[in-house]
């Protein structure tokens, strides 16, 4: 917005000149309207001192969780399953530890999964998801992604669910 009133005040000002007909008034309404815009703009752009943005509800190591991600899984849940109660949340953050835990131990214990295998269900994610959008250019549109922008975004996560699962069947394998 502030770039967009340096630009376009000189160019209304000069419009008015130009046709012979601006007012003091309207001048000055005109200018008006274009500053508090201006001032607008600059408080949308930071958060107030002391807002509060996001926080750290959690830490595994060096792994955090922060109190949006399990907000929005728990709108996703409710999307998907209705109305739940409050509690639903504590699972949910259990679950995240659970999983930054895993990702640490197979971290340390040197687990590895093989990347053909996470290639292979990306892809198999992809055709499911795009199947479901009338093809990639339908999920594409939805998501205002690039079939690879996508993939990118995705990778980790489907790596990270493979560490997970290979770690957990290592611990039961060992018990």
């Amino acid at each position: 917005i502030f770039l967009l009133n340096l630009i376009v005040l000189p160019i209304f000002t000069a419009t008015l000149i130009m046709t012979n007909k601006p007012s003091i008034t309207y001048f000055f309404k005109t200018f008006l309207f274009f500053a508090i815009m201006l001032m607008g703009s600059k408080s949308f752009a930071q958060p107030k001192p002391g807002q509060v943005i996001d926080e750290i509800v959690a830490v595994v190591a060096d792994k955090i969780v922060l109190h949006s991600e399990v907000e929005f899984e728990y709108q996703q849940l409710k999307r998907e399953y209705g109305p739940m109660g409050d509690t639903i949340k504590c699972d949910i953050l259990t679950k995240k530890l659970t999983d930054n835990l895993m990702l640490v131990k197979a971290k340390v214990d040197s687990v590895e999964i093989n990347e053909d295998r996470v290639d292979a269900e990306l892809e198999e994610r992809i055709r499911y998801f795009a199947k479901q959008f009338g093809g990639e250019k339908g999920l594409e549109d939805f998501y205002g992604k690039t079939i690879a922008e996508i993939k990118s975004q995705n990778r980790e996560k489907i790596r990270n669910t493979q560490l997970i699962g290979e770690m957990q069947r290592k611990i039961i394998k060992d018990v």
